[in-house]
Order: C-alpha cells, then structure tokens, then sequence
C-alpha cells in the first residue's frame, strides 16, 4: 500500500513538473509583434528592392495617421501593422522580436511607438504602468503615381467606418493631375471610369492602364459621392 501511494505521488509529481515545463515553453514561445501582427487589407505587392537589413524607426508617441501621411509621402506602402499592451519590461529598446518580424515580412523599415496608456493598482503600495506597442511595416514602392499625388489602401478600421473600400489621397501634388481635376486630400477613391477600386493594385493597374487619358473618378468625400474628371498624367 506505501509503495503504490509513492507510486501515486510521483505521478502526480511528473505530471506537475510537466506543466510547468509546458507553461514555461508557452510563455518563452510568446512573441508579441508576431502574435499579433495583421497584415494590411489589400496589401500591395512588392515591386521595390527588398533590403536585407530593415530600418527600425523611433516615432516616440505620432499617430498611426500622421505617419501614413509622412510614409506614404515617401513612397512607402503599408504591408502590415501590430499593436498590444505590456507593462514596462517590453520597453522599446528591447527591439529583436521587432527585428525578426520586419525580416520575416519583407518590411524595409518599421515605424514603431510606445505610449503609456494605464496604471493598474494591484495593491495600496504596487502600481504597475501599461504601455501600448504598435508597430507599422513599411515597403518601399518604386511607383510613380500618374494622379500627380499620393495615396493608400484604407485600414480595416477606415473601411468598416466608411462603409466602402477605396483608396485614401494623403497628397496632391501643386498643378498635377490631381490637382487641376479636383482631387481632394482626404477623398477616398471607390472608382475610376466605373471600376471598383477594391485594392491599391487595382487602383495602380487603373491609372497605369489609362496614363495620360482623361478619366472619371468617382470619390466619397464628407460622406458624399462625387464624380471628377481628371487627365491623368503620361508614362515618362
């Protein structure tokens, strides 16, 4: 009987140790920027050269549309994005996982920021401060645009609060072809001589196919439908 109650016990012993082992392998496992990665609606496909070595950009606390505006102004397209929240021990300059992420993706650089977002009290003398993490990865485009301007695919959240797909002007070139037809920043784009413009490839596609024609673009601008005429500008 004494033999079979340690026989129980290191049962029950080996089965403990092997949860714990197996908690340990989960949490070692854990990977935020590539647990919670989501690649972007309608991501682009690569038509720049793709660098070995991405660049990692501290934007401090810049909103994600701020630096759409300044990134697409490049001529970089957003392929992907992650966001979550930890507390102060996955501070910024811990940057490896965020490293091997954009490696991974193909990303040329990243832009990334850390803002605080909450203290949670556990107890009367223990605070702990939460931060959230969001990272956006970044192509480099070697496109011109024949619009005369620059433009991106909506966010998930963009498209779901507009209630369209479409492409998203974040810049008019002075005089270009934009410009003189009266495109708008701001405008998204949902046609283009009657065709859907469900993607940015599809949207390229367009106005490559329609270089220096005039075309009809349909926009939804302050929650409106509006139809422009614009000569799109010529292959160089």
């Amino acid at each position: 009987m004494k033999q079979l109650i340690n026989n129980k016990n290191k049962y029950v012993k080996n089965i403990l140790l092997l949860l714990c082992a197996a908690v340990l392998i989960s949490a070692c496992a854990y990977s935020p920027y590539d647990d919670n990665y989501y690649r972007s609606q309608n991501s682009p496909t690569h038509v720049g050269s793709i660098s070995d070595h991405p660049e990692l950009i501290d934007c401090e606390d810049a909103s994600d549309q701020l630096l759409y505006r300044i990134y697409t102004g490049k001529g970089y397209d957003p392929i992907g994005h992650a966001a979550f929240t930890h507390d102060k021990s996955f501070m910024k300059d811990n940057l490896s996982e965020l490293y091997e992420k954009a490696v991974e993706v193909k990303a040329d650089i990243v832009t990334y920021t850390v803002r605080k977002v909450d203290t949670l009290h556990k107890k009367e003398s223990h605070k702990v401060d939460l931060y959230e993490y969001r990272a956006i990865f970044w192509q480099k485009s070697e496109y011109t645009p024949r619009l005369g301007g620059e433009c991106r695919s909506l966010t998930d959240e963009e498209a779901t609060k507009y209630g369209v797909n479409g492409i998203l002007v974040t810049a008019i070139l002075p005089n270009g072809a934009g410009f003189k037809g009266d495109v708008r920043v701001g405008d998204i784009i949902t046609y283009v001589n009657g065709q859907q413009m469900a993607s940015l490839q599809i949207f390229r596609d367009a106005i490559t196919k329609y270089s220096g024609k005039t075309v009809t673009v349909t926009v939804l601008r302050n929650g409106q439908s509006v139809d422009t005429v614009v000569k799109l500008d010529p292959v160089m």
